[in-house]
């Protein structure tokens, strides 16, 4: 099974990036940090820092209600069929099947 982490770009060559290491990231952002999804250990082949913080489906969706309630409006998850901003609801359900095509 695949892990979320949270993650800060990196400086290199005076460049903000991902990290090298980051091949499937840059998920809601908030306060200048991302979300990536990472193979266990077992499943990879390459080094990952140890330090990351690991998030639960829980904090995920704690993590995007509060991107809802307090970013701006451009940065807000929207309804992909009429570019509405999702409800609570909407984006509970939202964040559920993101995280079962994406991580599980």
């Amino acid at each position: 099974m695949k892990k979320l982490i949270e993650y800060r770009l990196h400086l290199k060559n005076n460049v903000l990036s991902h990290p090298d290491w980051i091949t499937d990231g840059g998920y809601f952002l908030y306060n200048n940090t991302y979300i990536a999804i990472i193979e266990n250990d077992a499943d990879r082949k390459f080094y990952i820092p140890d330090t990351l913080l690991e998030i639960s489906l829980e904090e995920l969706k704690n993590r995007a209600k509060i991107i809802q309630n307090t970013v701006n409006s451009s940065d807000k998850i929207t309804s992909s069929e009429d570019n509405h901003v999702l409800t609570d609801l909407e984006l509970d359900e939202y964040i559920s099947q993101w995280y079962s095509n994406k991580v599980l």
